[in-house]
């Protein structure tokens, strides 16, 4: 017979008492002459590692990483010293007597892109032991009902991100007043990145931003997945000017459409590249009529393609335009 308890069983002794309890113990959410009487519907009963990892575990999608807590209680088994990410270089950012907090960056600790669909994309990291080969703990693996042993090798877990528009001021007019300082804008696993030349060797840094540029001057601009390494390729769907950070500010200029440069336009330019996650174009700096003086933005959304599909956006590139 079966009862369904609302409570975590945590010691031998939990189980003990629970296996003297009787088919029909009023303390149980469920008896089991109730399953029998079929008056409570269906239950759905979680496989045991899901409840351990549930309780033990917390995960936060970050814009441009992954942020895991571990619970020690749960974990009292694991020397936090002994725990690294896929990257053994990634150690916690935290350790204390209740938490283990590691932060995995999407660019960076080995973290990988392991699923993709059209506008989204799957990034993926383990917590495990150092030294040891990475290695996914199943439903029924490494635990029991008693107390997790020491057999567990790694703790993955993952974070879909949704490529929503990354929006970034990239240069200002010559006569504008701005302050320079501050982190380039990336967000949901890509970032814009300027350079200074058509060779995409020499990249502004961060503190440049908004550069201050003259009218007519070439900008030559990189659209890149944080993280590269075996991860599909991706195309430019659109990119818009504005002269302030909303994206649907009623003045605005598109510079790409449908993937596709402003036919309008003949000072947009794609740049061939053999880096997968990477697309790159320039165009020529312009004002806004109606704020002659206003730092410019520019609004980019990509789309994912397979590598291995000849018939995908990205291999047709401007092919279609």
């Amino acid at each position: 017979y079966l009862n369904v308890y609302n409570t975590f069983t945590n010691t031998t002794e939990d189980v003990r008492s629970y296996r003297r309890r009787s088919f029909s113990d009023p303390s149980a959410i469920i008896p089991w002459n109730a399953f029998l009487l079929n008056t409570h519907g269906t239950v759905r009963i979680l496989p045991e590692y899901d409840i351990f990892k549930n309780t033990f575990t917390r995960l936060k999608c970050h814009p441009t990483g992954m942020e895991l807590t571990l619970l020690r209680v749960g974990f009292s088994f694991l020397d936090p010293k002994e725990l690294v990410l896929l990257n053994d270089a990634c150690r916690p950012t935290l350790v204390n007597s209740t938490h283990v907090i590691f932060f995995a960056n999407l660019s960076d600790c080995g973290t990988e892109v392991i699923n993709y669909r059209l506008t989204s994309v799957l990034y993926h990291n383990e917590v495990r032991l150092r030294g040891s080969p990475s290695r996914v703990v199943r439903q029924a693996d490494a635990i029991n009902r008693t107390r997790v042993e020491g057999k567990l090798r790694s703790i993955s877990f993952d974070c879909w991100y949704y490529m929503t528009t990354v929006h970034q001021p990239i240069y200002a007019p010559h006569i504008t007043s701005f302050h320079k300082g501050g982190k380039i804008g990336s967000t949901n696993g890509y970032k814009i990145t300027l350079y200074h030349n058509s060779n995409f060797s020499h990249a502004f840094t961060e503190q440049e931003y908004p550069i201050n540029v003259e009218m007519e001057k070439e900008v030559f601009v990189e659209v890149a997945l944080l993280r590269r390494e075996r991860s599909p390729d991706i195309w430019i769907s659109r990119c818009r000017a504005t002269p302030s950070a909303d994206y649907f500010d009623p003045v605005c200029y598109d510079l790409i459409e449908y993937g596709c440069p402003n036919a309008a336009d003949d000072h947009i330019q794609y740049y061939n590249t053999s880096r997968l996650g990477v697309r790159r174009f320039s165009f020529q700096t312009f004002r806004f009529n109606d704020y002659p003086s206003a730092v410019v933005f520019l609004h980019c959304q990509i789309q994912f393609c397979d590598p291995a599909d000849a018939y995908s956006r990205c291999r047709r590139g401007l092919n279609i335009c």
